[in-house]
């Protein structure tokens, strides 16, 4: 079967969304092309073939005339490649990353749509390849749901889409007007469209429920699957713990990481008995990183590729699932399940997980148990001297874990996600 991947991103397996796609896909013997609309190169096992429109694409033909799009090729699996993700180095990725003007991606909607991408390269691409599906995250942007639409009408073939954040309801609290903007044309653009979507996704069951009342489309809940069947729970610590953060600062998580840092430099006053190890690739200005990075308690050690991660992991006791506790984040990630999570429980360590107690990812944790769960911030202080001082826990929470991701998450069960795709033809 020929799958047609629509994405945002470049697909990487060392970004989020890149690592996401190869984990639903890998081992289904599917054939792949991909049409991404992102600068830089792609690094998989999976696909060969590319299809590649840029934001500096759009301005140049707006400005220039210069005709959109290009096709990539590889022999080999791109992952062999070992190219780097340019996006992580840019100063520009950066500066968005670091701040997050709503107005330039209102810009860049504006770009999208008045540029004329519509060409017969991608025509002649997308004819090619012949698919049998597409499949596309729905990433909250007028303007892949205008790609999207393009491609499904040229292919007359069914859609997959898999939704995981909150980019719809208004239930938000923002002070940019772009910011209302930009949701108010992808809520326009994601209802006009909803008839494309033959099969649609999302990783939570609030979010199944809301959703679907909102568009009336039939939702099926799918997570992230984990390798459960190889990972060994736990059988003896370190000393001291190594506690591991990985993942993005956005959101206002570092003020969450923040607290637990200054707890951990109180408990660790007269000796060092845990260290939080954060590995993430944003940025922070300096009196931020002053308090997370003090060399004995908490360090940031900077971005480290998804197989460097495993590794740490295993060598490691506690791994960190953390939100913010400020109201417009709350409310920002109030359906959201982070992938981290999977991977929190996939590490085979135990996981402590401090959020709202309305967040979706944190509500899973809670329900069946696989977490230290903190929902109050006044409660962290507390709850991490009761957790370090109680070792038996750890174990025991690290093998819980083990046991319910064997049952429920691992990767021999999407095979039902495979066979609900290869239903739609």
């Amino acid at each position: 079967m020929k799958v047609l991947i629509v994405s945002l991103e470049t697909w990487r397996e060392d970004n989020n969304a890149g690592n996401v796609t190869t984990n639903l896909f890998s081992d289904s013997g599917f054939e792949f092309a991909n049409i991404y609309c992102s600068p830089g190169e792609p690094f998989n096992s999976l696909c060969k073939d590319y299809y590649q429109m840029t934001d500096k694409m759009m301005l140049l033909n707006l400005f220039k005339g210069t005709k959109v799009g290009k096709r990539i090729s590889y022999k080999d699996w791109p992952k062999n490649n070992n190219v780097e993700d340019v996006r992580v180095n840019s100063k520009v990725y950066k500066f968005f990353r670091k701040f997050n003007f709503h107005i330039f991606y209102l810009f860049r909607t504006f770009a999208w749509s008045m540029a004329k991408w519509e060409n017969n390269d991608l025509d002649d691409f997308i004819e090619s390849f012949k698919p049998d599906v597409i499949y596309s995250p729905c990433y909250g942007t007028k303007e892949m749901i205008d790609v999207l639409a393009y491609v499904k009408k040229k292919a007359n073939v069914p859609v997959v889409s898999y939704l995981w954040d909150d980019m719809y309801f208004f239930k938000q609290i923002c002070f940019e007007p772009a910011y209302w903007i930009n949701r108010i044309l992808f809520r326009k653009a994601l209802r006009k469209n909803k008839d494309m979507f033959d099969l649609f996704y999302t990783m939570t069951d609030e979010q199944k429920e809301e959703m679907g009342k909102a568009l009336g489309i039939d939702f099926k809940v799918l997570k992230k699957y984990g390798d459960f069947i190889n990972v060994s729970p736990k059988e003896s610590l370190n000393n001291p713990l190594r506690i591991i953060y990985a993942g993005n600062l956005l959101y206002g998580r570092w003020k969450t990481l923040s607290i637990i840092a200054e707890s951990l430099r109180e408990i660790n006053k007269d000796s060092v008995k845990a260290k939080l190890e954060i590995y993430t690739g944003d940025t922070l200005i300096d009196k931020y990183v002053k308090l997370l990075n003090d060399g004995r308690s908490s360090e940031i050690m900077g971005r480290v590729s998804y197989d460097e991660l495993r590794k740490i992991y295993k060598s490691a006791d506690i791994a960190l699932h953390v939100e913010s506790f400020e109201l417009k984040y709350k409310l920002r990630t109030r359906l959201a399940f982070s992938t981290k999570i999977i991977d929190c429980l996939e590490s085979g360590c135990a996981t402590i997980a401090v959020a709202w107690n309305q967040q979706a990812g944190y509500r899973y944790l809670k329900k069946h148990d696989l977490a230290f769960c903190i929902d109050d911030k006044k409660d962290i202080d507390a709850t991490l001297k009761k957790i370090i001082a109680d070792r038996d826990s750890i174990l025991a929470y690290s093998n819980k874990a083990v046991e319910f991701g064997r049952d429920n998450l691992d990767k021999s069960k999407k095979e039902q996600f495979w066979d609900d795709v290869k239903a739609l033809i």
